[in-house]
């Protein structure tokens, strides 16, 4: 799987702060670097803000979701239904998803606040890596973030389902069926309309 970076997204807020010039522990900053104590306290948080947001850039993220059957994923991250979604069980049975570092999103209408005192706490400012936009929440997501650029990582399980596009051709279906004939505990999906309503089905092929 590839781990992307964040600003490679769609959306323009991931791994942003707030940029206020309101922010609270900055005292313990000026306590660790007291070559900033000749700065004022808007200058010291838009340098900070902005380092932060630097060392933020140079992470990779895997996402993931529960709702391998909604309408909008489907039309902008597997090209237009031509694309395949691929379903993971957990290598061990009953592990959490935090143990593999997989993580749910929160979704939020206000930007959380800045505190300079708990740089890298979940709670603090790296509560950013897993916060997005309330309009978002439809995405059920789950991201498991690396500390290194983009890369290609393992699957956080193994391998179990493979689920296709209403507009995927039979030749791609064949071609990854054939790739991957050798597995076969493999179930092999699609993504079909449902008749009266706006919603996605999934069935076996």
């Amino acid at each position: 799987m590839w781990a992307s970076h964040a600003y490679a997204f769609n959306d323009p807020f991931e791994f942003r702060l707030k940029q206020s010039a309101i922010a609270k522990g900055i005292d313990i900053v000026r306590k660790q670097k007291p070559k900033f104590n000749i700065i004022t306290n808007d200058e010291l948080i838009r340098r900070a803000t902005r380092r932060y947001e630097s060392e933020l850039r140079k992470m990779s993220v895997v996402c993931f979701t529960s709702k391998p059957d909604d309408i909008l994923m489907w039309a902008h991250y597997a090209d237009s239904y031509k694309g395949f979604c691929l379903g993971f069980r957990n290598k061990n049975d009953g592990q959490e998803l935090s143990d593999l570092g997989i993580y749910k999103v929160n979704y939020h209408y206000e930007y959380a606040e800045k505190d300079f005192a708990k740089v890298w706490h979940k709670d603090g400012l790296a509560s950013i890596i897993w916060t997005k936009f309330k309009a978002w929440e439809y995405e059920s997501e789950f991201r498991r973030v690396m500390v290194h650029s983009e890369q290609l990582v393992d699957y956080p399980g193994s391998l179990n389902k493979i689920i296709f596009g209403l507009r995927t051709s039979f030749e791609d279906i064949q071609l990854v069926q054939t790739i991957l004939k050798k597995h076969s505990n493999i179930e092999y999906l699609r993504i079909v309309p449902a008749e009266d309503e706006y919603e996605l089905h999934i069935r076996g092929i």
